[in-house]
Order: C-alpha cells, then structure tokens, then sequence
C-alpha cells in the first residue's frame, strides 16, 4: 500500500503533476517543416505576405472598418481550403463561425464557380502527364458546384454564450468533420462590444474564446482566421510634445497634444493572442478588370466529350467568367476581352502585415472582383 508523501510535521504534500519532456528547437522547426501548409488566396500579392498563403496552426486576424473586404477574404478563404491536394490545395473543409449574419450565400458560389472554372483549365493546360491525369481525377471527383459547397459547413452564432460554447469544443467538432482544415470566427469582436456590463467577465469570456483559437490551431492543426472590427482611439499629450509611439506608428505625426486614430477593437490582451494580424483598407485607385467572357456550359454535370468539366450555373443569369491572375493559358489569352464600358470598374484595397513572428511587416495591394479575391491590374 503506498501513502501520500508527507512533510516533517506529517501533512500531505501535494502530489505533483508527472514531467514532461522538453522539446528541442531542432525538434521544433523540423515539425514545422513537415507541416509547412498554406490556403491560397487566389491574390499572389496577398499570398506573399504569409509566404504562400493564410498558413496552418496559426491564429490569423484580419482587421478593418466596414466594407474593407474583410468577409469577402474570409469567404475566399473558406472556397479555397477545398481545393484538391492535386492541384496544390488542403483538400479539406471549412467551418465558419457567423457572428454578424453577414455570409453571403450567393457570393459564395460565384468562388466556387470561378475556382472550378480555374482548376479546369489548370488540369487541361499545361504539366506532366501524370500530374494532368491526377488533377482531371480530383476535378472529376468534384464534379459541380454543389460538392465544394458541402464542405463548406456553416455556424450562425446569435450571442456571446453561443460562441464561446462552440469554441471550447472545437476538438469535439473536428472529431465529427474530420476534413476540418479551417476555422472561420467572423467576427470575434461583434458579441463582445455589445453584450456585457460587467467588464471583468468580459474579458474572462474573451480570454476563453482565445485560448480556444491558440489550442485548436497548435493541437489540431488548423488554419484559424478572424476578423476584428476598428475602433477610434484618443491619444492625449499634455505637454503639447506629439503623440506616443503607438500613435505614430498608425500614421499620426508629432505636434499636437491629442490625436484620434483607428486602432483594432478588444485591447492589447487579445492581440497577444494572435499569431498574425492584418488590416486591410479601401484605397482611392479603381481600374477594370481583366474579366474573360466564356461561353455558358450545358446543363448537367460531370466531364465534357473533351473531357473538359462542365456544369450549369446556378446563377439564373451569370455566365460563368473567371478574373484568374494565377495561371494564364492559351485558352485565356485567346479569350476575347470584355469590353471597359461592359465592366464595372473595381476599387484597390490594401493589406497590411502589422504583426508577426515569423514574417516582416509589409503592404500589397489587392481587389476584389465579381469572382472573388484576386490581384490588381
């Protein structure tokens, strides 16, 4: 029989936990090598700020004022993750969290559709033939629409309880939707500005729903991305001497005793929490895009008599037109243009990396056509 120990006066000490192995950093950055995945955005310019794509095992926040482009990002993000390992994608599925019932349905399938017009051209272009037959496998295996928007599995949220729950069991939600690769809270900040009186239970809740991103993303492998709302901050200098550093550092020069500036909603204790924080902006450039006009498909689904994919839209009355600035194949640069004045013009948004680990600071510019997130031109 064994027996609790004891100190000298024979109380019981506590029993302490069994010790874990420390991990080397060797051991660290060769585990990050292996596991080394990245969702595209469909914007190189976007991708290079992340080296190759919104990355997994990390928490990725996407800052900006309304209408900057931040669900729009997300619901690329949330098409992309499905793309077929064969043609360079996760293969695996999207669980998004809607905290402001702004998922756009219809916006959705217009990805959808113009990613699967893309990957049809990508698999009949150009590359090995092995790697051909593979990527017209996957394409056929996908098949329409449809089969890349059940893997899109969708989450409303109505208050902060409601989040906070389906945070805390994301482990028991990916244990059900195995193919889970990504993880979309849009946005964290709506719940959490409006529901509490009691400030200290606020920021218990919040540091929970944190918490809950960072295990998930380190435990389970998964790309999590949020989006945070902007908040107007007052920066006050009673000696007349300039604005703080913090101040600067959002734009505002030196001079005057107080400066207003936009700065992420929920504090400092949350940006701790993130791995990555991004904000993206409208700018005042517009310019066309480079829409190619295709031919509508024929209805049904399933490959063509050339092989070629083919499926009849469900928007009653789009043709199916891709703004690809990935790969260009003959087809493309055969494919008559549409004309300027048939276009609307589209407006430049920026993307700034403000914080990272791993990556350096840098801006790049994007736009966000009728097809989705692409690159300006």
């Amino acid at each position: 029989t064994s027996f609790p120990p004891t100190d000298a006066g024979g109380a019981t000490r506590p029993t302490l936990p069994p010790r874990r192995a420390a991990a080397t950093a060797l051991t660290m950055l060769e585990a990050r090598e292996r596991t080394n995945l990245h969702i595209v955005t469909y914007s190189r310019q976007l991708d290079s700020l992340f080296d190759g794509g919104v990355p997994l095992g990390e928490v990725t926040e996407i800052c900006g004022v309304p209408g900057a482009g931040k669900t729009q990002l997300c619901l690329q993000l949330a098409v992309d993750v499905t793309i077929p390992a064969a043609f360079g994608g996760i293969d695996g599925d999207c669980l998004y969290i809607d905290t402001e019932g702004s998922f756009a349905v219809d916006r959705v399938l217009d990805m959808t559709e113009a990613v699967l017009c893309h990957l049809d051209r990508v698999a009949h272009s150009r590359g090995p033939p092995e790697l051909r037959a593979a990527q017209i496998e996957a394409l056929n295996a996908l098949a329409s629409p449809e089969s890349l928007l059940k893997r899109i599995h969708y989450c409303r949220v109505h208050n902060c309880a409601e989040l906070v729950a389906i945070i805390t069991t994301l482990d028991e939600v990916v244990s059900t939707y195995t193919r889970v690769k990504l993880v979309v809270v849009d946005s964290v900040a709506f719940h959490f500005r409006q529901d509490f009186a009691d400030m200290r239970e606020r920021a218990r809740l919040l540091s929970n729903v944190a918490q809950g991103l960072n295990t998930a993303a380190a435990k389970l492998g998964l790309a999590v991305v949020a989006t945070n709302q902007m908040t107007t901050k007052v920066q006050q200098n009673a000696q007349g001497l300039g604005t703080t550093r913090s101040a600067r550092a959002n734009g505002f020069s030196d001079g005057k005793a107080s400066e207003s500036y936009l700065a992420p909603a929920l504090g400092e204790s949350w940006s701790h929490a993130v791995t990555s924080r991004v904000i993206v902006e409208r700018g005042d450039r517009t310019f066309v895009p480079k829409e190619k006009r295709r031919r509508a498909a024929p209805a049904g689904a399933g490959a063509g008599s050339e092989g070629r994919l083919s499926f009849k839209s469900r928007r009653c009355n789009l043709s199916d037109s891709v703004s690809d600035n990935l790969v260009e194949d003959a087809e493309d640069r055969e494919a008559p243009s549409v004309p300027a004045e048939a276009t609307a013009r589209v407006q430049v948004r920026t993307a700034s990396l403000v914080k990272s680990p791993y990556r350096r600071p840098g801006t790049v510019e994007f736009a966000i056509t009728a097809s989705g997130v692409r690159d300006c031109q």
